[in-house]
């Protein structure tokens, strides 16, 4: 997951080839530098937000293992925040973290899904096939 700004940039979790990890890496438009790691790694995650205000969600641990769970970025720490309604994998994503969507995703079978959040009540409002 990714997002940001080109002088604010945030990357978080992904997949080495072999684990799904949950580093987390900051750019500030000259070098990376490490931040806080997330609470668990994994790949395919929906984003949105800039580097002070992020949001991750869904993704997978493993080959079968497609995840709800979303966690908060606030610029220096995670915590986490309600969980998605359908747990997948390779969303598209926009907005920001603190009103976000995610369409489409992969949860073993292609889905038309569309999903939004909204952290300022914490919750995730809806889910509709589209």
């Amino acid at each position: 997951a990714s997002g940001g700004t080109q002088t604010a940039a945030i990357v978080a979790g992904g997949w080495d080839g072999s684990t799904r990890i949950e580093t987390v890496e900051e750019f500030d438009g000259t070098s990376w530098s490490a931040a806080n790691s997330m609470s668990e790694g994994s790949n395919g995650a929906t984003m949105g937000g800039v580097q002070s205000d992020f949001l991750v969600s869904n993704g997978n641990t493993d080959s079968s293992n497609y995840v709800t769970r979303t966690e908060l970025y606030n610029g220096t720490t995670w915590s986490a925040g309600a969980t998605a309604i359908y747990g997948l994998h390779s969303t598209m994503s926009g907005g920001g973290a603190g009103n976000c969507f995610s369409g489409g995703g992969d949860d073993g079978s292609y889905r038309n899904y569309c999903q939004e959040y909204e952290t300022t009540i914490d919750t995730m409002l809806k889910a509709e096939t589209i």
